[in-house]
């Protein structure tokens, strides 16, 4: 029950921080799964998710809910590593520090989860 309450939090408070940016030079995005996305933005990345999901119901939907989300947080996790590496404000490296905790620890959940139930 708290790792769904973990999900629903992050969902809401941190779902909007993944934003897939291509490399300027490129225009092209590598995603930690090793999805290649051309021009990708953050709408256009959500969209690619929600498709997923689409017309699924039960275990399938419970499945790519997972893998997607997955994907999404550690976009959000090296996005955050990043920003650790790069930022000077000492509130973005708390915020960096915070999502890198809460989303490592989620998706080892989900993982967990994919595991048992799939």
């Amino acid at each position: 029950m708290i790792g769904i309450a973990l999900v629903s939090v992050a969902l809401g408070f941190f779902g909007a921080s993944f934003v897939p940016s291509p490399a300027p030079e490129t225009g092209i995005h590598t995603m930690p799964d090793g999805t290649v996305m051309q021009n990708a933005t953050m709408h256009g990345a959500m969209q690619g998710m929600t498709a997923n999901m689409q017309g699924k119901t039960g275990d399938a939907l419970d499945k790519v809910f997972l893998e997607d989300m997955i994907v999404h947080h550690e976009g959000a996790i090296e996005m955050a590593e990043i920003l650790l590496a790069n930022t000077q404000r000492p509130e973005l490296k708390m915020l960096g520090e915070n999502i890198i905790s809460a989303q490592t620890g989620e998706v080892e959940i989900m993982r967990g989860w994919l595991e048992a139930w799939f």
